[in-house]
């Protein structure tokens, strides 16, 4: 049985061939890779609040949109981006606009 497990070791190696396990470590791999991308670009996002400029930019470079962020991200911080940058544009401009005083 090891002779077995060790020639197919040896066949993948020189035909670099991968068997479903592999695919699927693979694609789980590579989600939790986007998952770990997507909740830092949202935890940035987040931290910068009320500077909706520099949001959307990061945002916009990193290709992380509202969909992507809501499958990916933290619930929590989820929830943050839905009340700063994701929040509707009167909701936002009220906040931006009760922080001046006059």
């Amino acid at each position: 049985m090891d002779h077995i497990k060790s020639l197919s070791e040896d066949v993948k190696k020189n035909k670099n061939i991968e068997t479903p396990v592999d695919n699927l470590f693979n694609t789980q791999l590579e989600t939790a890779k986007k998952a770990g991308h997507v909740q830092g670009v949202c935890e940035c996002v987040a931290i910068l609040g009320d500077n909706y400029d520099l949001a959307k930019k990061l945002m916009t470079e990193t290709g992380v949109t509202k969909d992507i962020a809501k499958k990916y991200a933290n619930p929590e911080t989820y929830k943050a981006l839905e009340q700063g940058i994701f929040a509707p544009k009167q909701k936002q401009h009220l906040e931006q606009t009760q922080g001046v005083k006059r």
